[in-house]
């Protein structure tokens, strides 16, 4: 029989072991909850991811929790082979299988999202993030500053939220420039920026003699010689220098709906949350300011 460990240990763990011990060779439950490793469950260890990986490598993993999507996606990224989730309702093992180019590009209305969701999960439904590190059920690994190997025109809107300040400028227009080739005539891109013509985000950042922010503590990174390095913001937007970019890019038709001019006035339109939600407008966020600027540009 084929050996596996069993990840869950709860109400949905205990019911596979019942239905699978016949079929499979449950060596161990795997949980995240740290309180149960190193106990015994239906007879058997349970144990951590690292002992999964270092005591367990030649068995596969049956997720047995509810949330079996998520979980498989996060042992798959640590290299864990997962055989499948073990299906409630049909009592059974079902194949769990990362999204690939190929099995998205026949999506009837492909929805692009540039980076991580951590949260809001419910208003990205149809989302396929682009991840630098993830690769499972509804991410791809991919930079966005290089090419997309997918056809010319098969993406039907794509939306950048708080990711492009982390990206050299230089590489800017170029990644934007590609997003343009890969969408549909009519498609858009939805972009969302900090804007640091906004009080709230200048308030919190160093400047120069200028006036000019140098490094934002709150946008990760460090501070180094004089150079924001380690992820942090790399450069600092502002509605002039956005409209630059969009100029130089093959984008043509494009409309802010959100921006704070070179004086701190705010200039404000409604935003159609349905073309893509953004977290951090006045509307979303819990300190009820406008601080992004937000831009819809079109194909």
């Amino acid at each position: 029989m084929e050996k596996v460990v069993l990840w869950g240990s709860g109400i949905v763990g205990g019911e596979a072991y019942n239905v699978l011990s016949k079929s499979y060779e449950i060596k161990a439950f795997g949980d995240n909850d740290i309180f149960k490793q190193n106990l015994f469950f239906k007879g058997i260890p349970v144990i951590s991811v690292k002992e999964l990986i270092e005591k367990y490598s030649d068995c596969k993993v049956i997720v047995s929790m509810f949330d079996y999507y998520e979980q498989a996606g996060k042992l798959a990224n640590q290299s864990v082979s997962v055989l499948g989730y073990y299906d409630k309702e049909k009592k059974k093992v079902l194949p769990w299988q990362r999204i690939t180019w190929e099995s998205i590009v026949c999506k009837k209305n492909l929805y692009l999202y540039a980076g991580d969701i951590y949260s809001n999960f419910d208003k990205y439904p149809d989302a396929v993030c682009l991840s630098l590190t993830k690769h499972d059920y509804c991410s791809i690994q991919h930079d966005i500053t290089k090419p997309y190997p997918i056809n010319s025109e098969s993406v039907d809107c794509y939306q950048i939220e708080d990711v492009l300040e982390h990206i050299e400028i230089e590489k800017v227009v170029q990644a934007l420039n590609e997003i343009h080739r890969i969408l549909k005539r009519g498609g858009y891109l939805r972009l969302s920026l900090p804007d640091y013509h906004a009080p709230i985000l200048l308030d919190r950042s160093f400047l120069d003699c200028y006036g000019k922010p140098v490094y934002d503590p709150e946008g990760g990174g460090n501070f180094i010689n004089g150079k924001v390095c380690g992820g942090g913001h790399m450069w600092f937007p502002t509605f002039e220098l956005i409209q630059e970019i969009l100029e130089k890019s093959a984008f043509n038709r494009f409309k802010f709906y959100r921006y704070h001019d070179a004086y701190g006035k705010i200039h404000s339109q409604e935003i159609d949350y349905k073309k893509g939600y953004i977290s951090r407008t006045k509307e979303n966020d819990v300190r009820k300011e406008d601080f992004s600027i937000v831009v819809d540009c079109y194909k």
